[in-house]
């Protein structure tokens, strides 16, 4: 009878182990990324009414799998990518670290209600961002690399990866 209560005991608090208060409010986010010099990469997410999660960088739309809630975080992973978000809902959204263990890297990630990722601050346009440019990441740091960011740009709008 022991071995029995214990089973039903075990099972209870595996199905309270995530209160409704600790799970993301479904609509769309502006998550952020933090480099090492404290520089925001923003994005757009957006949790949908099931639970899955969809990432945004202009056209560019990755699916993520369902949220997965654990005891006090949640995880949020992608099934074709290696990366995954691991967080907590905050009191102004989502915080936490988005991770590549081959890479071994653990990146400072952030997210909040909204949609817009910039303001526009001053509309007179003199220069065209559009093309290919050389990005690197953590500069004069043991975990410095390069990288190639291509660039769109409409007016005043830039999009790329």
């Amino acid at each position: 009878m022991n071995k029995f209560n214990y089973l039903i005991i075990v099972i209870l608090f595996s199905f309270s182990a995530c209160s409704e208060d600790d799970k993301v409010s479904s609509g769309a986010y502006i998550g952020n990324l933090y480099t090492s010099d404290s520089q925001e990469i923003p994005f757009n997410l957006y949790v949908l009414n099931d639970g899955s999660v969809e990432i945004y960088n202009h056209k560019e739309i990755v699916d993520m799998k369902k949220i997965v809630y654990t005891k006090d975080s949640f995880l949020i992973k992608s099934p074709v990518f290696e990366g995954y978000i691991k967080a907590k809902k905050s009191s102004v959204g989502m915080q936490g670290y988005f991770f590549n263990n081959s890479l071994d890297r653990k990146i400072k990630f952030k997210a909040y209600p909204g949609h817009e990722r910039f303001k526009l601050k001053n509309s007179s346009i003199n220069y065209n961002f559009s093309g290919k440019w050389k990005v690197v990441f953590n500069p004069g740091e043991l975990g410095e690399y390069n990288a190639i960011g291509m660039f769109d740009q409409e007016g005043y709008k830039i999009s790329g990866t």
